[in-house]
């Protein structure tokens, strides 16, 4: 319903706003083992956006929805292809195996490009 899915939203935007949510994902960034370049930080970003705009709208029927949400199928094909992957050629293999196998699918959904704004710039401090 629109007053549900209001009140999701409402609470999402609530704890993107609070200090504790972003201290943690400050934390994650600095401590993470993978760095991202800026323009695939902004196209997650973006199709995160897509998928909660869709799951909102459409639950069931969504994109999101679809895409094995509980991950239950992938974690096990992830461990799978990871050991097949280390054995044929280390780790260089196992990052060609994991995008050829789990990259993301195609973009369909357009609900961040229609925004007014960019929904990530990144930092001058980053770029320098």
């Amino acid at each position: 319903s629109t007053q549900t899915n209001r009140r999701i939203f409402r609470g999402m935007v609530h704890v993107a706003d609070s200090e504790s949510w972003q201290r943690i994902f400050q934390l994650m960034s600095e401590k993470s083992r993978w760095d991202l370049q800026d323009a695939e930080v902004g196209g997650y970003l973006e199709r995160s956006f897509d998928f909660i705009v869709d799951l909102m709208q459409r639950l069931d029927h969504s994109d999101p929805y679809r895409l094995d949400p509980s991950g239950d199928e992938r974690l096990g094909r992830a461990k799978r292809v990871r050991r097949q992957a280390l054995r044929l050629g280390g780790e260089e293999a196992v990052r060609e195996h994991a995008v050829e196998h789990f990259g993301m699918p195609a973009a369909t959904l357009t609900f961040a490009r229609s925004l007014p704004a960019p929904i990530y710039e990144p930092s001058r401090a980053a770029s320098s």
